[in-house]
């Protein structure tokens, strides 16, 4: 099996590997070494994602160590791709405890300021590559250009975003940047991937952020990604905002910054997603744009 053979030529010597799933870019495992148990994410054909990720736990351990668990060990190689490795979490579910904690974990987080949007590296939200060009761009137009614009393009490449609902988009444009360059935030460490699904909760009562897609941007749109699905409950927003309150008409700005999702998730999987675009360009946006005035 070739992630034994990668960590037992890097002396991590491996007693019992279990595959755990594979997905379209990634293989990932459960490994005992020393009695220890290791959660392993490896990558043959696309090393880059797993580089990008482990780039993105760097940041977010630099930033609050306790959000992230303790890197053990990374390895990319030129022929055999990318292979990271951090402690097993038994995940378990979410108690008041893990409710609040994370509350107060993210607006830690949200608490670190940069002067610019963007990033120092691109970074992958889901399989799509995100850009986060840094630069002095407002909000509005950073989240239109690096955000909204690559998903438009991708959606005209593969075909499903029609003529009428890219007019839309054209026609929303100057209004979508305008409503976020009236919101006087600073930027802020986002972990910009923020759903149930990337995040675990543990036994110790702590819970770990996982798969980032890092930038510093606006702190609302995590709040938001995190609520477009749901699986976060009303105890963690509240626990926020104690710490670190939204703006009152923060939520009226949630559909645009998941548009950005939705669309990505058009572009990865089609489906009903096709749908909800149409329905958050048609009818969400401009409900909400026009509470906003």
């Amino acid at each position: 099996m070739k992630v034994r053979e990668l960590l037992e030529g890097s002396s991590v010597p491996v007693s019992v590997i279990h595959a755990i799933q594979s997905s379209g870019f990634a293989e990932t495992f459960e490994v005992i070494s020393h009695s220890e148990r290791y959660f392993v994410k490896y990558s043959h054909d696309f090393p880059e994602r797993i580089v990008a990720e482990k780039r993105g736990l760097d940041a977010l351990r630099e930033a609050v160590p306790e959000a992230v668990l303790t890197e053990v060990f990374f390895l990319e190689t030129h022929d055999e791709g990318a292979l990271l490795m951090t402690p097993f979490v038994s995940e378990i579910s979410w108690t008041e405890k893990h409710e609040l904690g994370f509350g107060e974990l993210l607006a830690k987080l949200h608490s670190c300021r940069a002067s610019s949007f963007g990033f120092d590296h691109d970074n992958f939200i889901g399989s799509t590559p995100q850009k986060n060009n840094p630069s002095q761009w407002s909000w509005g137009k950073f989240f239109y250009m690096n955000r909204v614009e690559p998903q438009r393009m991708l959606g005209i490449k593969t075909g499903w975003l029609t003529p009428e609902l890219d007019d839309a988009i054209s026609e929303l444009k100057e209004i979508i940047i305008q409503v976020l360059d009236h919101i006087q935030e600073p930027p802020v460490l986002c972990h910009g991937d923020l759903w149930s699904g990337n995040t675990l909760a543990s036994g110790n009562e702590s819970v770990y952020l996982i798969d980032p897609a890092v930038s510093y941007s606006n702190r609302e749109t995590d709040i938001a990604f995190m609520y477009l699905f749901g699986g976060f409950s009303t105890n963690t927003l509240e626990s926020y905002n104690r710490v670190y309150p939204l703006l009152p008409d923060a939520s009226r700005r949630f559909s645009i910054y998941n548009l950005y999702h939705l669309m990505n998730h058009a572009n990865i999987y089609g489906g009903s997603y096709r749908e909800e675009v149409a329905r958050l360009l048609g009818e969400v946006i401009p409900h909400d744009i026009q509470l906003l005035s």
